[in-house]
């Protein structure tokens, strides 16, 4: 993109995507079959269900038992952790190829 402006607009279905597909405002149950898949490559699942898991914890059976109505799971974070790594590593390649490539940088 030639501004900022325009990045972010670009960026932004990403961006509506991972937030709808999130586990609260859509479920993993309450969402198509064929998109139940945004959910496993999410990172902004994987960090709402810690939070969500962790705070629920702490308050009790009640909490724990509709965290596990929305479909949160207890013990995922080792995999959310691969998910953070993963897009982090992802994005900065993608990154770095769009730098190089499609920026057309004058020397």
């Amino acid at each position: 993109a030639p501004d900022a402006q325009l990045a972010q607009l670009l960026a932004t279905p990403c961006l509506t995507i991972f937030m709808l597909f999130n586990g609260f405002c859509v479920s993993r149950e309450g969402s198509p079959p064929w998109f139940r898949w945004i959910f496993d490559v999410s990172p902004n699942f994987h960090a709402m269900q810690s939070i969500i898991i962790r705070v629920a914890s702490a308050e009790g059976d009640e909490a724990m038992s509709i965290a596990t109505m929305l479909g949160y799971k207890v013990g995922q974070e080792q995999k959310a952790f691969e998910v953070m790594v993963g897009s982090i590593l992802a994005l900065r390649i993608l990154q770095v190829i769009g730098l190089k490539f499609f920026n057309d940088i004058q020397r």
